[in-house]
């Protein structure tokens, strides 16, 4: 009886301290009145929750383009910038296209467009950007990249852009 005694004693200020650890982790200094603290706990949910909000808002301003490859057609969800703008004003334009790293495609226009360059970090399937001020490329596949590029838009029908690999040379047509 006095060893498990002695036993509790040793074991108790071990308790004690879990139990303070345990008490002081589920309590918040967040309020129910403000979602901001929230969202600021963790990095990664702050960057997706703003990534979601520039989304929903690039949607509202986004026109949208008959964009066909070869015998396929997309459409292009182009953002409001101008080089976008600047881009729709050459429509309808009709191009050849080369593989570049079995990841995209890409040409260089004839003109040189406005840019607003951005580090992207992560290219996904369907973007169409713009290298420097005069290359449009078309991605088919995702991938992280330190290049900058300037947004012009994105092809809604990504996933069926998997026959482009096969492709060294595509015929492009935007209306």
């Amino acid at each position: 009886m006095n060893q498990s005694k002695a036993s509790i004693r040793q074991i108790f200020p071990f308790l004690l301290l879990a139990g303070s650890f345990i008490f002081v982790g589920c309590t918040s200094s967040y309020t129910t009145n403000s979602l901001e603290p929230l969202v600021s706990e963790s990095t990664e949910a702050s960057t997706m929750f703003r990534q979601s909000m520039n989304q929903e808002k690039e949607a509202a301003q986004m026109t949208t383009k008959h964009l066909r490859i070869e015998e396929k057609v997309f459409q292009l969800d182009m953002v409001s910038t101008e080089t976008a703008k600047t881009l729709e004003e050459m429509l309808p334009i009709s191009l050849s296209m080369e593989d570049l790293h079995r990841n995209e495609k890409y040409v260089y226009l004839s003109e040189e467009l406005p840019t607003a360059p951005e580090t992207i970090g992560w290219i996904e399937k369907g973007d169409v950007l713009l290298f420097g001020t005069d290359c449009l490329v078309i991605f088919y596949e995702s991938f992280a990249t330190d290049y900058v590029y300037t947004r012009i838009g994105k092809i809604r029908e990504a996933d069926a852009l998997d026959f482009l690999k096969d492709r060294d040379t595509i015929q492009l047509h935007i209306e």
